[in-house]
């Protein structure tokens, strides 16, 4: 693997492990707020679109 990989596989998972953090904060504040409250949605599609780019990440990270 070339040293430009090895820094691009570093830098794919660190963002990947800071976004598996951010949906895991997310996913514990889902449970605190009341499902019929309007910032319970926003975090439904928050957690759908960090759930996206965790996929598309280990895909990446995978192809390298």
């Amino acid at each position: 693997m070339e040293l430009r990989n090895i820094d691009k596989a570093f830098s794919l998972i660190i963002e990947y492990k800071e976004e598996k953090a951010r949906l895991e904060s997310l996913e514990y504040f889902e449970k605190e707020i009341q499902k019929n409250d309007s910032l319970y949605k926003k975090i439904k599609e928050r957690m759908q679109e960090r759930k996206e780019s965790i996929l598309a990440l280990e895909y990446e990270i995978k192809a390298l």
